[in-house]
């Protein structure tokens, strides 16, 4: 940092800075001071003016994020203040697509673990959960992550398939959890280790949210792989699901080996299992 650079920072003398280093000056900030806003508004300089509300704009965009983490953590906080440290957030990704694998992530975040954006990842961008996905990786204590193929989907139904990939990815976890918070109604037997179930989990709930991100990008990985082994699926757009393109395609070639013959569509748009 210059030494006019470092003047700017401890103690900004906005009306000597040009729009350009008042610019910058402002990007830098974590907070825009109450004191230094209203500053910016006595500048006399329009494009003073337009920065001071646009950098306004965007804390509250910040703030409004923090809220919504922080409502997020709600569920764990709670269980932290009766004693637990590794809560386990737990969801699934590909329950209903017509090929390929299920998948399912556990995730162990830190107490202080703060990712703006993080959501359920049915309402996140491709582009965006990978990026989501590495910070999540990063912060994480501990990711796990499952998968039941299709053949095991075919042979015990895609409910018990869920469970089986769930169990595998919180058995990866390191250190294992005290509690573990699954999205939706599903119930894991045969763990020796408290669990809840929450409806909307993934959209109430930091860790299950997380883990819904690692499921659905890791899944997502797997049907690109797919998608150039079985191309004429187009696999890599739909991810497997029943689109109107990929049913035209299984009407035209019929079921390809990674198809779950334990599923059917009748109509168009329309899956069932048999």
């Amino acid at each position: 940092m210059t030494k006019k650079q470092l003047r700017f920072a401890l103690s900004p003398e906005i009306e000597n800075m040009t729009i350009a280093e008042i610019e910058d000056y402002l990007e830098k900030l974590e907070t825009l001071e109450e004191s230094t806003f209203k500053q910016l508004l006595r500048d006399s300089r329009r494009g003073t003016t337009k920065l001071a509300k646009k950098h306004m704009k965007k804390q509250e965009r910040v703030n409004r994020e923090k809220r919504r983490i922080r409502r997020l953590k709600r569920r764990e906080a709670k269980l932290n203040a009766r004693g637990y440290e590794f809560i386990a957030g737990v969801d699934e990704a590909g329950r209903g697509a017509l090929a390929g694998p299920v998948m399912a992530a556990a995730v162990i975040m830190p107490t202080g673990s703060f990712i703006a954006g993080i959501n359920d990842s049915k309402k996140i961008s491709s582009e965006r959960r990978e990026n989501l996905k590495k910070k999540i990786i990063d912060q994480a204590l501990s990711v796990g992550v499952g998968k039941a193929n299709v053949e095991e989907i075919d042979k015990i139904d895609i409910a018990e398939a869920i469970r089986l990939a769930m169990r595998r990815a919180i058995k990866a976890l390191e250190p294992s959890p005290q509690i573990i918070l699954i999205d939706g109604g599903i119930d894991i037997p045969a763990l020796d280790i408290s669990a809840e179930n929450i409806k909307n989990g993934d959209e109430k709930v930091y860790s299950i949210a997380a883990a819904s991100i690692v499921a659905k990008v890791s899944r997502d990985r797997v049907m690109d792989k797919l998608s150039r082994k079985f191309p004429e699926y187009n696999f890599d757009s739909n991810k497997g699901y029943g689109t109107e393109k990929h049913l035209k395609a299984v009407e035209n070639n019929g079921y390809s080996s990674i198809h779950r013959s334990s599923f059917h569509f009748h109509s168009k748009n329309q899956l069932s299992l048999f």
